[in-house]
């Protein structure tokens, strides 16, 4: 869990700190931004000495199929490991100050915050890829070391009950973050050593108890850590099932409609390939004048921008996600989804040169919006949340619920009128298209119709899903304001 604050200004106070050496010499600032870059350097310094520790297998040409490699193994069969850094050195926090003078006077809860996350963002990366491929799914490449030239200007500090990254309220929509350190000695100056950085930031909210603070510079934000709160959930009984569309993002079997909300999600759209269209723009100008497109002020602004406006639709998808599966996990014991294959659905229909694909503008559309509306990540946000409250995920057939009448079970895509619209040929239902495919996907979990082998997803406290009675009881979801 984690709260984002805006920063509005940074201040200095007390003895001026110490930089380490420059050409040499001894060198301090009272500069808070110069501080806070600081800060940031020395924790992008420890962060790669860590992660320069890491060990790769090392890979040659195999000698009987030319064009692939194979990995290089010893004496015994094992696959040979190198470190992805050159010359690392494995010292601890207290060595570092002695070998490093930048390092001397960095607050202690910056210098042991990147062993920490830098070892949960390696092994979060290793599980993740082995997810991706057992979902057959390409896994990316591991995470690589922090890099001053793409931007990264960040740290993070332990809180420690108090200790230090106090950020305390100061009025109704503003707050002070305060950063506290000391010279070390021999580089201390006349007065006390002591000093302290306070970051003034709009609060949005009240804050929650953390665990640490990450400052990220570049983008002006804080963002407070915090453990997810355990979920205390009562059961209540009820069941539901979802159907995820393109119409409406989420509908579930008791008639309500969730909707993600396409007008901020298009402006933010619109805006990020204004941008990026300017930024083209301004490679060419550059281009045409013999200038280096990639130090174009203009252009950076425009990367810049662009950037702000994928993070505002990324939030907004995310929002919207974690909103929804908030209520379902709330009010439902066992909620039942369709398997959907994603991936599959959104392949590109272009084809290749000798069998050029059909409708391709109208599939790349679809496309979008089904990327666009998080299906992905609505089930899995769901998913992580009825894990830790003790509630059942079921995944079952995706195939005909939408087809399929919920009253008679008469199967045929004539019922199907319009996209909006279900109407049983046979004997005469009629029901919204979305609510009706969200009952019958609720039908097939009760039935026991699983999913694909592989795909079957039931999470909870335990190993068995709980009883649902004969007549479902879908207490009505107030829509959120």
């Amino acid at each position: 869990m984690s709260q984002v604050f805006s920063i509005r200004r940074v201040k200095h106070s007390g003895a001026p700190v110490y930089l380490g050496e420059v050409e040499g010499e001894d060198t301090w600032s009272a500069n808070p931004e110069r501080i806070i870059r600081w800060m940031c350097d020395g924790y992008r310094f420890r962060f790669n000495q860590h992660r320069a520790l890491r060990k790769k297998t090392v890979w040659t040409d195999d000698p009987d199929n030319p064009g692939h490699r194979i990995p290089v193994r010893d004496d015994n069969g094992d696959k040979v490991l190198a470190t992805i850094g050159n010359d690392p050195i494995e010292i601890s926090d207290k060595e570092a100050r002695q070998q490093f003078p930048h390092l001397a006077a960095l607050p202690a809860y910056i210098l042991q915050h990147p062993a920490r996350v830098e070892n949960t963002e390696w092994w979060s990366a290793i599980k993740r890829r082995r997810t991706l491929r057992d979902k057959r799914i390409p896994a990316g490449s591991m995470p690589r070391f922090r890099s001053a030239k793409a931007g990264d200007c960040r740290f993070g500090i332990w809180y420690n009950g108090g200790s230090n990254a106090i950020l305390t309220r100061t009025g109704k929509k503003s707050g002070v973050l305060t950063i506290k350190g000391q010279n070390p000695a021999g580089h201390r100056q006349a007065g006390s050593p002591r000093w302290r950085i306070t970051i003034t930031v709009r609060l949005s909210a009240d804050v929650v108890n953390y665990t640490s603070v990450e400052v990220d510079w570049t983008r002006k934000k804080i963002t407070t850590i915090s453990p997810p709160p355990p979920r205390t959930d009562a059961p209540t009984g009820a069941v539901v099932g979802v159907d995820r569309g393109v119409a409406h993002t989420a509908a579930t079997s008791d008639g309500r409609m969730f909707d993600m909300p396409q007008d901020r999600l298009r402006e933010a759209e619109r805006l990020k390939k204004s941008h990026q269209k300017a930024m083209a723009r301004s490679r060419e100008v550059a281009k045409s004048q013999g200038r280096d497109w990639r130090t174009s002020k203009r252009r950076q602004e425009h990367k810049r921008l662009a950037a702000k406006h994928a993070r505002t639709a990324a939030n907004i998808r995310r929002d919207f996600a974690h909103q929804v599966s908030h209520r379902l996990v709330s009010d439902y014991d066992l909620i039942a989804l369709e398997d959907l294959d994603v991936r599959s659905m959104t392949r590109s229909a272009r084809g290749t040169l000798a069998q050029p694909g059909k409708n391709v503008a109208q599939k790349t559309g679809l496309n979008r919006s089904i990327l666009g509306s998080a299906w992905s990540s609505l089930l899995d946000k769901t998913q992580d949340k009825a894990r830790r409250a003790g509630k059942h995920v079921v995944l079952v057939p995706a195939p005909y619920t939408s087809q399929r009448c919920p009253e008679c079970g008469h199967t045929a895509s004539e019922n199907r009128e319009s996209q909006a619209v279900f109407a049983c040929t046979e004997c005469g239902h009629t029901d919204n298209a979305d609510t009706n495919a969200a009952r019958n996907i609720l039908a097939s979990a009760l039935q026991g119709r699983a999913g694909p082998a592989g795909r079957e997803c039931q999470t909870g406290g335990g190993d068995a899903a709980p009883a649902v009675p004969d007549e479902p009881r879908t207490p009505a979801l107030a829509p959120r304001g």
